[in-house]
This record gives C-alpha cells, sequence and structure tokens, in this order.
C-alpha cells in the first residue's frame, strides 16, 4: 500500500491523489500536522518533498501504463 503523509498546506495533494486514483494500487491519504514535508512510503521505497513524490508518482505511472502494453515488439520472431 502507498502511504502519503502531507499537511494541510501541500498544495500538491489534488494532484497526488488524482494520481494515485489511476493506479491499481491501493492507497492511503493521511493528514499528520506534525509533517513539515510531505513524504510518501511503499514498501521499501519513500520519497520525500513535492517534487520526488511527483517524480516518484510519474515513474510509477509510466511503469503499471507499461506493463499492461502489448510487448509483442520486444521479441524477435524465430
Amino acid at each position: 500500500m502507498i502511504k502519503l503523509y502531507f499537511s494541510s498546506k501541500d498544495a500538491l495533494i489534488q494532484t497526488w491523489e488524482s494520481k494515485l486514483e489511476r493506479l491499481p494500487i491501493d492507497s492511503q491519504l493521511i493528514e499528520a500536522r506534525e509533517v513539515n514535508h510531505p513524504f510518501l512510503e511503499y514498501g521499501k521505497d519513500t520519497a520525500r518533498g513535492a517534487k520526488e513524490i511527483t517524480r516518484y508518482l510519474e515513474e510509477l505511472e509510466k511503469f503499471v501504463n507499461g506493463w499492461y502494453e502489448c510487448r509483442c515488439d520486444n521479441y524477435p520472431s524465430l
């Protein structure tokens, strides 16, 4: 499960929430007043700060979308 900790001051929370909703991965948004900088946890992966979280979610979205594409062109015909 992806856990994203944020404070109510984080301007990008709606953007991150939208990205998480498009992923077929369970996620949880956790508002934590004591958090100075947002951070994301996914298994052993972590991302801290707005830029790193955005980059992580974009890369994860690319990976997930690529997973379901036909990969026939990756295999040479025998």
